[in-house]
């Protein structure tokens, strides 16, 4: 966003430096800003820029609120003193405490991203009362809360999209739920008979006349607007209907499913054998660590075993040794005592 095309996209809004966005000290578009401030010159915008950082490096703590050009500590980004400050985005949060960001960050259910239609209107009830509708649409509006149109997931700024998350249709307690109650099982039938359209001869439009008891067109062709408003491609899990290019006919999904059988067949098939694959690798994982403690526990059973070997060796060892000493002490004593009694019978003679 750095350039003259920032320049360009800032001139009216960079008249004050009091609304300078929020950048870090490193980004180019910092001078951009204060370039246009000074009317283009980028040396005088360079300057401008260095006298407003020491005004407020050289400020005492206290009066640094009051300057035009800021350096926020929590954010570590330089910007005006109105303009609004990127604290959401690094998950910081505001200083009102009763913001819908902050209430919507703290009552998120913890350890889920996105929450379903009901769930969402649910949570903003809970939080906000009557105005909950008032509020559900500011935050929309703000950025706040976002949907993601093929899942119809509801998920906060700071989150990815759900892309990929499958979801059941048959969201109790919405619209889409009611509308995949009574459509979804539409048999094939052409919206567009002849050549040109007509809403007298639409195929569809009959069924669904059968079906609902309402024979009004003009109420059918709304309600057809509302039930294509999901999607008619299979793919998209929240479609109701599918359109069959090839035919020109339009069934509900479940009779796509039904014509269909392999593809959703291979999907679960798919899973079915990730699933056994990931099952066999954990019992690798399981049976691997068993053996190694049934193995480890072998290993400190055998050196026991050989440390008690060891002991009784030595232990044997010691008593030879003693025993050994006794004898030749008994073989001394008893030689003194045949050499004494020599000398006693000597003496005698």
């Amino acid at each position: 966003m750095g350039g003259k095309g920032y320049i360009k996209r800032r001139k009216i809004g960079a008249k004050k430096v009091e609304y300078f966005d929020w950048l870090l000290e490193g980004d180019k578009r910092r001078l951009a800003l204060f370039t246009v401030y000074a009317g283009g010159d980028k040396r005088k915008g360079a300057h401008q820029m260095w006298q407003h950082q020491q005004e407020f490096w050289n400020a005492k703590p206290e009066d640094r609120n009051y300057l035009a050009y800021q350096y926020d500590f929590a954010t570590m980004r330089w910007g005006g003193r109105d303009a609004r400050r990127p604290r959401e985005s690094l998950l910081l949060k505001r200083s009102h405490p009763d913001s819908i960001r902050n209430k919507l960050t703290e009552r998120w259910p913890s350890g889920k991203k996105y929450l379903t239609s009901s769930e969402t209107n649910l949570l903003f009830q809970e939080l906000f009362g009557d105005v909950w509708k008032r509020k559900r649409q500011t935050a929309y509006d703000e950025g706040i809360l976002k949907r993601e149109l093929t899942s119809g997931l509801r998920y906060l700024w700071f989150n990815p999209p759900p892309i990929g998350i499958d979801v059941r249709p048959q969201d109790a307690g919405t619209k889409h739920a009611e509308y995949y109650g009574k459509y979804a099982a539409m048999p094939r039938r052409c919206h567009k008979p002849g050549a040109s359209w007509e809403p007298e001869k639409s195929e569809v439009f009959a069924w669904m006349s059968e079906q609902t008891g309402n024979s009004d067109l003009a109420w059918l062709a709304a309600e057809y607007r509302r039930i294509t408003r999901f999607g008619t491609d299979p793919e998209n899990p929240r479609s109701i209907w599918v359109y069959d290019k090839k035919t020109r006919q339009t069934m509900g999904i479940e009779v796509w499913r039904a014509e269909n059988p392999s593809k959703h067949e291979l999907e679960k098939e798919a899973k079915r054998k990730e699933l056994e694959r990931r099952k066999a690798e954990l019992t690798k994982l399981i049976e691997r660590r068993r053996f190694e403690e049934e193995w480890s526990k072998i290993d400190e059973e055998a050196e026991r075993a050989w440390q008690k070997v060891e002991e009784n060796w030595q232990k044997e060892q010691r008593e030879k040794e003693e025993q050994k000493q006794r004898d030749d002490r008994h073989r001394l004593e008893a030689e003194k005592l045949r050499d004494l009694q020599r000398i006693a019978i000597l003496k005698l003679l």
